[in-house]
């Protein structure tokens, strides 16, 4: 008897089906179809099932013992109509000690099956499942991917997953290999099973005029932000990391996602005519009891947008919205303020321009890049200054 021939199909692995994807146990046929290329060796390698009929026997036999502890179930995400596998997905960790309600979403997709949105009714089929099945008794579905895979990043979010994290170095895929970040994923079902879309979908309005638009920010803005925040000019004045990688803008943005309007205005400045991101315009509202309801405005431009206006006019759009009744579709404040280090000239020269008002310094408070220690400038504006 062949390696193939003891393998048998789990008779209770759920089915899951919709139109494009049926999720099935695995079969025997089903290693014939196994061919894997760079992308899913560098960033599986370790947990992919052997292509030969001892490997893959092997491999299907652990499925098989996790599903039957209760421990992992997994799937064959197969073509509907032809049965032809595309790929795998698989609940895995399910209920560990600490981690009750938690289970972890792993998949890998065949070189031929991606771009054809498999993968995205894969995850929503598994998500459907895991939040109704009263026995896994699943109220979190959480996925990781490392940094370099946006593609994964991108199929998360698209299906509802929201960044939780990134764990710095955390993927190394053997003893003494690289080191990557980990970034993290979680999607939250409610009391009764329905997920939740979490807050990146209460974005902040957008708005338009001379030229620009101040939208939310998408994740395809992440390449603009890393030009502008490696920029020297931007490195010296603001705290940001060096070198400032992909990673580090893909956390800042989903950071300003997943900001509560209540709390924080975080716009994409883009260009009107191509909406590409040409800077960042932020305002934090300040919590204490005790004050008027106030936002603390910080900006930055893209190096190749600077010198023509642009922000001194989304300061504008921003002062107009701040200040509109919220009852007329606006923020509601009473106040909005700026801080800019002394020698910042351009920054300041923004805040006058769009009509804030210089009120005061704190002396020597900050420290810039080349270690001079400088004042920080304060502009403010008063809601009623605007509307009279």
């Amino acid at each position: 008897m062949s390696p193939n021939d003891a393998i048998s199909e789990p008779s209770d692995v759920p089915v899951l089906s919709g139109d494009r994807v049926v999720l099935r146990a695995w079969r025997a046929q089903d290693r014939e179809h196994l061919t894997f290329d760079e992308p899913v060796k560098a960033f599986v390698g370790p947990s992919l099932p052997g292509t030969d009929a001892d490997g893959y026997a092997a491999w299907l036999a652990l499925q098989d013992q996790e599903w039957a502890d209760r421990r992992a179930l997994s799937w064959c995400i197969a073509e509907a109509g032809t049965g032809l596998p595309l790929g795998w997905i698989c609940l895995l960790g399910i209920n560990q000690p600490y981690q009750h309600g938690s289970a972890e979403v792993a998949y890998w997709v065949l070189p031929e099956s991606r771009g054809k949105g498999a993968l995205g009714q894969a995850l929503r089929l598994v998500r459907d499942y895991a939040f109704g099945a009263a026995e896994l008794g699943l109220h979190r579905l959480w996925a990781m991917t490392d940094h370099r895979n946006l593609a994964s990043q991108a199929v998360l979010r698209k299906a509802g997953y929201v960044w939780c994290g990134t764990e710095r170095r955390a993927m190394v895929y053997e003893p003494g290999g690289g080191q990557y970040d980990m970034v993290r994923f979680e999607l939250l079902a409610d009391g009764a099973g329905v997920p939740l879309q979490g807050r990146p979908y209460r974005h902040v309005p957008t708005l338009a005029g001379s030229g620009i638009r101040l939208r939310p920010w998408r994740h395809a803005d992440a390449g603009r932000v890393v030009e502008a925040c490696t920029d020297p000019e931007t490195q010296f004045w603001l705290p940001l990391p060096d070198p400032y990688t992909v990673v580090d803008a893909e956390t800042y943005i989903s950071d300003c996602q997943q900001a509560e309007p209540d709390t924080r205005w975080a716009f994409c400045v883009a260009d009107a005519d191509g909406d590409e991101c040409i800077g960042a315009l932020d305002v934090r509202m300040e919590t204490h009891a005790d004050t008027v309801r106030t936002g603390a405005v910080g900006y930055w431009m893209h190096p190749r947008a600077r010198g023509r206006g642009a922000m001194t006019a989304a300061l504008r759009l921003v002062i107009r919205y701040a200040f509109t009744p919220t009852r007329d579709g606006g923020g509601g404040l009473d106040r909005l303020s700026l801080l800019a280090a002394d020698p910042n000239a351009a920054s300041r020269r923004v805040a006058t321009n769009a009509g804030m008002r210089e009120v005061g310094r704190d002396r020597s408070v900050v420290r810039l890049r080349d270690d001079r220690v400088v004042d920080h400038v304060r502009y403010d504006l008063l809601a009623h200054e605007v509307r009279r």
